[in-house]
């Protein structure tokens, strides 16, 4: 029988290989919409596809559909993970391709849930509300289950202009997502012949864009003169990071980089990377020399913030840390990290699995306890966060709020992949979300200075070695979803799936009332 135009769908609808093929292939071109290249116009077709592909069939079958396509999203937009796995030994590439194969199978759990959530309506428009309400539920459920991996959220395609970040100061990254993925399934009603309901799928979409445009265009954000920061951006490549016998070279390549003539007026605090410092520096003499050599080449006092591991005298637990030491070279506050990398900073479960996989956990990192602020003297109160924390949409208000977030990381791992373009978004979505200026320190880049509104204001490339001297941008007041964080959107979409549930349950009473 030929492949005709008509027969095709119901060939893919009928062969359980051709299904899921099609579903893995919708999902790894949705990913496309995220960074770098942020083809947000793809997610009005992937979605569709996804919909239309779930529409028969029993549960079973829309689980595993469902699993197809966040495999295939997961697969293609989190690929760059592989690269890290080259500093393993000489099958890092193919241990890398395991790796991203098991997290994405994994993480690929959470979108076929929503799938099927979803399956359990037969009507075409609770169909398409429910999959949007659940696929947004989902990624909160993703974003905390297990630490948490609020990675590739649906509205950080929205990460490319100031303009479409907007809305984030608003609803958050979770609501810009949920507004999103109700728009994309906007063509499933078209198609289905449901005109009013594929006009009302995209307008909430298209409200706060359009009011996220007239935010960024009618009410300007005063810079202010804050204190002036020196961001320095070594370019240290991860194989020389790695090299025990080279660490005094790379931490000289920092001294020299930082020892740039600086800008006028000179900066008061210069800040390194993550772990620059592979080792606790309190009490170190080395340290103090350098620090005292970058004093010596900026006029007036000046502290300097860089990553490093911080040794716990009672036990021995090691944490990742960020230290912040005084003019002379003293430690005088640190904070360690809360949200540590699955995987590579511990191993999930570890208590249950055999102990031939603990070596997969590398240094075996301990958590902190709570998100700490940390007090520097002649600057306002700061948040920390290393690495990926700065991907976690959680908000910075009440008593003690910030003034500004501090982002220390090394995506050197990651080479000239995707990975550090889009965690470089996310710290872009940070800000807008909690009013609040951000600034990055990237070993190889993507290093910037972000004001509450996330306008990138200074940066430097990946790749780049330099440094970047500017003043702190100042806060924003505390915008909506700083005040109430992402509660109401999950209880809002809970509460619509459960009443979704309701009738549906009470209109099967009914018909078997009347069968009775």
């Amino acid at each position: 029988m030929p492949w005709s135009g008509r027969s095709i769908p119901r060939r893919i609808s009928e062969s359980h290989v051709l299904r899921a093929a099609s579903a893995m292939l919708a999902g790894a071109a949705s990913a496309a919409a995220f960074a770098p290249v942020h083809a947000v116009p793809v997610l009005w077709v992937s979605f569709p596809i996804l919909a239309w592909l779930i529409s028969t069939g029993g549960f079973r079958r829309a689980f595993w559909t469902g699993w197809a396509f966040g495999f295939g999203q997961f697969a293609a937009g989190l690929y760059w993970i592989g690269a890290s796995f080259v500093y393993t030994g000489q099958f890092g590439w193919i241990a890398g391709g395991f790796g991203v194969a098991g997290l994405s199978a994994g993480l690929a759990v959470f979108p076929a849930s929503a799938a099927l959530v979803a399956r359990t309506f037969d009507s075409l428009p609770r169909r398409l509300i429910a999959l949007g309400a659940a696929w947004v539920l989902a990624e909160g459920l993703r974003s905390w289950l297990l630490t948490g991996f609020p990675w590739n959220l649906t509205g950080q395609v929205w990460a490319f202009s100031v303009e479409t970040l907007q809305p984030a100061a608003w609803i958050g990254t979770h609501g810009l997502g949920a507004v999103t993925v109700f728009a994309a399934l906007a063509p499933a009603a078209l198609a289905s012949r449901r005109l009013r309901l594929g006009l009302l799928l995209p307008a909430p979409l298209a409200a706060v864009l359009f009011l996220g445009l007239l935010r960024d265009n009618v009410r300007t954000l005063d810079l202010g003169e804050g204190p002036m920061v020196r961001i320095v951006q070594g370019n240290v490549p991860q194989a020389a990071r790695l090299d025990a016998g080279r660490f005094d070279d790379n931490l000289r390549q920092y001294v020299v980089t930082s020892l740039t003539p600086p800008a006028d007026p000179p900066p008061t605090l210069v800040i390194w990377p993550e772990a620059v410092v592979p080792f606790d520096p309190t009490g170190r003499e080395d340290i103090r020399r350098n620090v005292r050599d970058v004093q010596a080449a900026i006029p007036g006092e000046v502290r300097l913030a860089t990553g490093g591991f911080r040794i716990r005298p009672a036990d021995g637990a090691v944490f990742n840390s960020l230290f912040f030491l005084a003019p002379d070279g003293h430690v005088e506050a640190f904070y360690d990290k809360v949200h540590l990398v699955p995987f590579g900073e511990f191993l999930p479960l570890a208590g249950w699995l055999p102990d031939f996989l603990r070596p997969v956990t590398g240094r075996g990192m301990q958590a902190a306890e709570g998100r700490a602020r940390v007090s520097i003297p002649g600057f306002p109160l700061v948040a920390p966060a290393i690495c990926y924390e700065i991907i976690f949409p959680t908000p910075t208000g009440g008593p003690e709020r910030p003034a500004w977030l501090l982002n220390v990381t090394n995506d050197a791992w990651f080479g000239r992949t995707s990975g550090p373009f889009q965690h470089f978004a996310q710290a872009r979505l940070r800000a807008v979300e909690e009013g609040l200026p951000v600034i990055r320190a990237a070993n190889t880049g993507i290093s910037a200075v972000i004001d509450a509104r996330g306008r990138v204001l200074a940066r430097l490339a990946l790749g780049q070695r330099g440094v970047i001297d500017h003043p702190l941008p100042v806060p924003e007041k505390p915008p909506l979803h700083a005040r109430m964080g992402d509660g109401p959107l999950f209880g809002a979409l809970f509460a619509l799936l459960v009443l979704m549930l309701a009738t549906l349950r009470q209109k099967a009473d009914v018909n078997d009332a009347a069968k009775d």
